[in-house]
């Protein structure tokens, strides 16, 4: 019987930076197409050094499972993509495949393969988890700027009959958003974790520069994106 373990699912190669599936992804996905129930994605994605991965271990009760910092060693994060050989039940009539992506902001990976990872990972979810520690900030919202860039990746359909961008399209195709707030600094009292992360993507109206500007489109690209509340949603932790 195959021992149950994290394997690498999306690779990067570092020569080209370019993108592949490995041969081990491939049959266990292709295991699955029996299967009589619907499959989720479950996605776990943040900046690197954060704990996401610690994060989608505790999903699947395990202490241990995908490698966190301390088993990779100083200077070593997750590297691609990574998927869990066993799927997590969620319901009687679905169950999940959990995947862990490489964090965001590496030293080691151009900003340019963290798009597209990011992009990739969106694509494939029902469920995107972004983790992150402390509360929104300004740096917060910049890890997130990848999901403004993500929109040059994307082409919804061949032909946009309005010669317009298919920004508008997205939402119709996008996951859930799940924030996790990690280690959170302040007690909520009369706010709670869904109103306070709505009040952080309020666009900023104190100034005008470059900054300010940027963090706003970083926030309406994340509300035009995943727009409803029950497609974007937050907690602390």
């Amino acid at each position: 019987m195959e021992e149950v373990q994290a394997i690498p699912f999306i690779e990067v190669a570092e020569a080209t930076n370019e993108l592949s599936i490995s041969s081990e992804a491939m049959s266990f996905l292709g295991s699955l197409r029996h299967s009589t129930k619907q499959i989720a994605v479950i996605v776990f994605a943040g900046p690197c050094r954060t704990g996401k991965s610690f994060l989608a271990n505790r999903y699947l009760s395990r202490m241990s499972g995908f490698k966190v910092g301390r088993d990779l060693g100083a200077g070593t994060t997750t590297s691609g993509v990574w998927l869990w050989n066993e799927t997590v039940p969620v319901s009687d009539e679905c169950e999940a495949i959990v995947l862990d992506c490489e964090g965001l902001n590496s030293e080691s990976r151009s900003y340019e393969v963290d798009v597209k990872i990011f992009a990739l990972c969106m694509l494939l979810s029902s469920q995107f988890v972004f983790n992150s520690t402390g509360s929104i900030t300004e740096t917060t919202l910049g890890d997130l700027s990848v999901i403004q860039l993500m929109a040059e990746e994307i082409k919804v359909r061949d032909f946009n009959p309005t010669g317009g961008s298919d920004e508008g399209e997205f939402s119709k195709y996008f996951p859930t958003f799940t924030w996790v707030l990690r280690d959170f600094p302040m007690a909520f009292k009369n706010l709670t974790p869904q109103g306070y992360m709505e009040q952080s993507l309020e666009n900023d109206t104190s100034g005008i520069s470059s900054q300010a500007s940027a963090s706003n489109n970083i926030r309406r690209c994340i509300k035009e994106f995943f727009g409803g509340s029950k497609d974007l949603v937050c907690h602390a932790l």
